[in-house]
């Protein structure tokens, strides 16, 4: 029966043939797991900050920021953060919430 453990070396060839056949795929893929170890640190520096003395609460939405150039579920995290902010801080002052876009008003005709 034929082993799938491949040796570092036969590893090294694989990546250098790959490199090879689609240098675009490598620069993407780097980029991505760049942006996610730093996108990462930052939340994670962010969330640490919460019980230690730092602005945590910007830290962290910088680091969804940061993962959101890359990763859909970033983005999405980030754009809830922000309507549960909006809606806080009208709770705050005591606005009404703005209404939906789509809403039609009675006014036009």
């Amino acid at each position: 029966m034929k082993s799938n453990v491949v040796s570092p070396a036969r590893a090294d060839y694989r990546f250098d043939e790959l490199r090879e056949r689609d240098p675009v795929m490598v620069i993407k893929t780097t980029k991505r797991i760049v942006i996610a170890i730093v996108g990462g640190s930052v939340v994670i520096v962010g969330i640490v900050m919460l019980v230690a003395p730092g602005p945590g609460t910007i830290v962290i939405p910088a680091g969804l920021a940061i993962l959101g150039t890359e990763f859909a579920w970033a983005r999405w995290v980030l754009k809830r953060m922000k309507e549960k902010a909006t809606s806080v801080m009208n709770s705050v002052r005591g606005n009404t919430p703005p209404p939906p876009n789509n809403a039609k008003t009675s006014a036009t005709k």
